[in-house]
């Protein structure tokens, strides 16, 4: 019984080299690898670039926030202006 498993092994091991001796297989081996790579490079770029505009976003959020509270003490809106980064009109359409 273990040599007809060690034949059965040896030709499977004979086959698979075949196989990838290829050159189409090959080919077919290397479009595949360079599509994950592809794949996964365009991944990292939008988790990256999503993971930026939360903290774009979540950073004006933080402004704004602060902007109304200035408003709500009574700070002058030059002053909010220069304290926050934000533009007259946003600081304007807060009130």
């Amino acid at each position: 019984m273990n040599k007809e498993l060690i034949e059965i092994a040896t030709e499977a091991v004979k086959r698979y080299n075949e196989i990838i001796a290829d050159s189409e297989v090959q080919e077919m081996l290397r479009v595949k690898e360079k599509a994950e790579l592809d794949y996964n490079s365009a991944l990292s770029y939008a988790e990256s670039r999503g993971k930026i505009e939360g903290l774009v976003e979540g950073e004006k959020k933080a402004k704004i926030e602060s902007a109304r509270k200035m408003l709500i003490k009574g700070l002058d809106i030059a002053d909010i202006v220069e304290f926050t980064g934000l533009s007259i009109e946003e600081v304007e359409g807060l009130r």
